[in-house]
């Protein structure tokens, strides 16, 4: 898969799973820019990249995929 479709294939889970989605436009000029989760995690992002491995990791689980789960409860921002 391209990168330009995998980014594309993830606007669906980002729009439906994060909770402010909007704001993540502004990440470029606000100073600690946070993304609520829909299931109430927060994590404060430094760019849109930041965005992508909280979705890859929080809410597409990615890594689960080889057998290390993550935990719900870990610390977050």
């Amino acid at each position: 898969m391209s990168r330009l479709s995998y980014y594309m294939s993830s606007i669906p889970t980002i729009l439906t799973q994060i909770e402010n989605w909007p704001e993540i436009s502004t990440i470029l000029w606000r100073k600690q820019p946070v993304v609520r989760t829909r299931n109430g995690l927060k994590f404060k992002v430094r760019s849109f990249m930041d965005v992508w491995v909280v979705k890859e990791t929080c809410l597409d689980r990615d890594y689960e995929s080889d057998g290390t789960k993550i935990q719900d409860s870990f610390n977050h921002y």
